[in-house]
């Protein structure tokens, strides 16, 4: 989940994070696993998105300020043609 404020740094340091709580459910995330990210103040489901490492603690410190940092990284998965 992510709010309008926490968005913006989900795109620009391509990382999902929790609170450090939620470090065990985020560990268990493996590389490949698909997600989606759900905004919301926007109620808007984003995604699929392709977990491209596995989940850890402050893959990247900087994102949301360090409040959030059970993280795991990510990438959009390309839309496949009919």
């Amino acid at each position: 989940m992510c709010s309008g404020a926490t968005k913006p740094d989900c795109y620009r340091h391509r990382v999902l994070g929790l609170p450090q709580g939620r470090l065990e459910a985020v560990s268990q995330i493996r590389s490949g696993t698909v997600v989606f990210l759900y905004d919301f103040d926007a109620r808007h489901l984003h995604g699929p998105y392709h977990v491209d490492s596995d989940g850890g603690l402050d893959l990247v410190p900087a994102a949301f300020h360090g409040g959030f940092p059970a993280q795991v990284g990510n990438r959009i998965v390309p839309a496949t043609k009919p």
